[in-house]
């Protein structure tokens, strides 16, 4: 599986945040990205 198809959509929630909220919002994507691929195996 995709990684990235799987964050993805984690990136697109950023559009009215500023570039805090931005790093924020990619961490916690990918941690929840990284989660799902792991459960997933």
């Amino acid at each position: 599986m995709n990684i990235s198809s799987i964050i993805s959509p984690y990136f697109y929630i950023r559009s009215d945040r500023d570039l805090q909220g931005d790093a924020e919002l990619k961490i916690t994507g990918f941690l929840i990205g990284f989660c799902i691929v792991q459960l997933k195996q």
